[in-house]
């Protein structure tokens, strides 16, 4: 009888021990888990943490990291909690749950925070500069002014974050997550954000000289008065990116996609533009002076009053553009494609567009003073109200070819061909 009741208790704590076991299993995976679809829960949401009681999590933090099946060590859930004006300076609190929480003008300088998640956290003007927060989550952070410079983020993710007046200058950010996110007045000048996603960020006024951005997806950002002087945009995707009167003196756009971006007023001076696509960009009034522009898309792009003096634009495609008011003097435009653009009072002092293929565009009121013109297509060019007095290399089978009027002059030799009909002047 006692031996029955004996085995029947048996059964009953085995049941017991099973069970809580299973509940200690199941445990991490299910806080790991909430951590990431549901509301902060923390033991420490919303108080204010003593030194000596940051000291015990991370104490327990530390042997976490160390073997996660120590019984004594604890993934640190900071989540919501008030860490302000504590000593965080190289602590190691990767994997740490910090979102949500309270670090205005806090120090995190040096420390590891490798895949922590600050997600919504509060970090206006603290210090995270020469910290390794490889792969940390701060979207929907607020990094307003803080300082992470030369800090390594390498596939950091900052969807949505308040960046604004941010530090983030010699700062490692190659892979980083930055869409709709805001860094307006930024400071990243050497900064790397080479294959970065930064879809739809807003960079306005920021300073982004010597920055790497080789590569990068930069659709529909806003970096409209930037500073990128001498940034490095190879291949990067800048689509439909507002650059408005940025500085872009000497930067790299080689093989860059800027189609439909506006760079209204932009300096471009000495900009490298090999291969680039600006298929449709608004480049009204911008600064071109010396850029290299060999084999670029400038098809019906918008060059209104665009400074290209001096550019070089060999076997460039200006296809359909409208150059209206603009310098190319001294420019190179060597077999470029000008095929039915608006030249309509631009300046071509001196400019070489020997084989350049001319067809269907229009000259009215152009100055072509010097313009060399050798073997270039003048196939129904409109040359009516038109000085070709001072053209280099005119021959008379091109002028056959295009359409001239009374208003046309001609240089000394040539024979007024055929007036084009009125209707078109």
């Amino acid at each position: 009888m006692n031996r029955g009741r004996g085995h029947e208790s048996l059964i009953v704590l085995t049941a017991a021990w099973i069970l809580f076991s299973g509940v200690l299993a199941s445990g991490p995976s299910q806080a790991e888990t909430s951590e990431q679809t549901t509301a902060c829960q923390s033991p420490y949401q919303q108080a204010k943490l003593s030194q000596h009681m940051l000291e015990d999590v991370l104490h327990r933090h530390k042997k976490w990291l160390v073997n996660r099946e120590d019984q004594e060590g604890q993934k640190a859930n900071l989540c919501g909690a008030d860490l302000q004006e504590l000593d965080l300076r190289e602590v190691d609190l990767s994997g740490a749950n910090l979102s949500e929480a309270k670090m205005i003008h806090a120090d995190l300088s040096g420390g590891k925070f490798v895949k922590a998640n600050f997600q919504k956290a509060n970090l206006r003007q603290a210090s995270l500069s020469l910290s390794d927060l490889r792969e940390a989550n701060f979207s929907g952070a607020n990094l307003h002014a803080a300082n992470l410079r030369k800090a390594d983020i390498a596939r950091g993710n900052f969807f949505q974050a308040n960046l604004r007046e941010v530090n983030l200058s010699e700062a490692y950010l190659s892979l980083a997550n930055f869409q709709e996110a805001h860094l307006d007045d930024g400071y990243l000048k050497g900064a790397n954000l080479d294959g970065a996603n930064l879809t739809q960020a807003s960079f306005r006024a920021a300073d982004l000289q010597g920055a790497s951005l080789h590569r990068a997806l930069l659709r529909k950002a806003n970096m409209a008065q930037a500073d990128l002087f001498q940034a490095e945009l190879q291949e990067a995707d800048l689509q439909g990116a507002n650059l408005d009167q940025a500085e872009l003196h000497g930067a790299n756009f080689n093989e860059a996609n800027l189609q439909q971006a506006s760079l209204r007023g932009a300096n471009l001076e000495r900009g490298i533009f090999y291969r680039a696509n600006l298929h449709l960009a608004d480049l009204t009034e911008a600064n071109l002076q010396e850029a290299d522009l060999l084999l670029a898309d400038l098809s019906q792009a918008h060059l209104r009053g665009a400074g290209l003096d001096e550019a070089y634009l060999a076997k460039a495609n200006l296809r359909e553009a409208d150059v209206e008011g603009a310098d190319f003097s001294w420019a190179n435009m060597a077999d470029a494609d000008l095929r039915s653009a608006n030249l309509t009072r631009v300046v071509l002092f001196n400019t070489n567009m020997q084989e350049a293929n001319l067809s269907g565009a229009r000259f009215p009121e152009a100055d072509m003073r010097g313009t060399d013109i050798r073997k270039a297509v003048l196939t129904k060019a409109d040359l009516r109200n038109t000085s070709m007095k001072f053209v280099l290399g005119l021959t008379q089978e091109q002028l056959n070819a295009a359409c001239v009027g009374e208003r046309t002059s001609l240089p000394k030799g040539l024979t007024r061909p055929t007036p084009c009909p009125t209707k078109a002047d």
